[in-house]
């Protein structure tokens, strides 16, 4: 993805906020020129259409998990360390531009979309293969439980995440999800490591 300038990073950044403040059926357009203050045909000189900007959003986000989990997976931490602080990591991340948990986590919106899902399946894929890969490492070191297959534990740690999010978006982001997460961790801890 080539590098966005200062005004298309803006324009994203607003329509974050409108799409945080509003919901994704209130995001249009018309409602980003107006919280930008300009014409309609200012913002298509930066964007092709409200397609193009979702997009863009999806792969910011993208970038980011890949780049959090690259240092995560060269770091030294112990790899049962790594998944706990990716957890909290992305929670915190949410915390910080809540309109992603609405984008990431509508099949409604997505599910017509064949970009859109794709975009969405690519993240799902690589989440899943990382936190596999660091479940093995955990294996590796015999930290594991051994009835349950790294594979399905790391859809079990991504189902608490989504859980965790999706229920701090429904109550219309009106309590800080970072305690479920750290309930939810003791809890998968139990559950995964000896």
């Amino acid at each position: 993805m080539k590098s966005l300038s200062i005004r298309q990073q803006e324009i994203i950044d607003s329509a974050l906020e409108i799409i945080s403040d509003k919901g994704m059926e209130n995001f249009t357009i018309k409602k980003l020129a107006l919280a930008r203050g300009v014409s309609e045909p200012a913002l298509y000189r930066h964007f092709e259409s409200k397609h193009n900007i979702m997009i863009l959003i999806i792969s910011q986000y993208r970038n980011g998990i890949f780049d959090l989990f690259d240092k995560l997976i060269e770091s030294e931490i112990p790899p049962s360390a790594k998944i706990e602080s990716f957890y909290l990591q992305l929670i915190k991340g949410f915390l910080q531009k809540p309109a992603l948990s609405s984008i990431l986590f509508s099949e409604e919106l997505i599910r017509h979309d064949k970009e859109l899902s794709n975009e969405v399946y690519a993240i799902i894929g690589m989440m899943h293969s990382r936190i596999e890969q660091i479940l093995k490492e955990c294996g590796k070191r015999k930290e594991l439980k051994t009835d349950i297959s790294c594979k399905d534990l790391a859809w079990i740690i991504m189902g608490t995440m989504r859980m965790v999010i999706t229920r701090w978006r429904i109550s219309g982001y009106s309590y800080t999800p970072l305690t479920d997460a750290r309930v939810m961790l003791k809890s998968l801890r139990k559950m995964i490591y000896i």
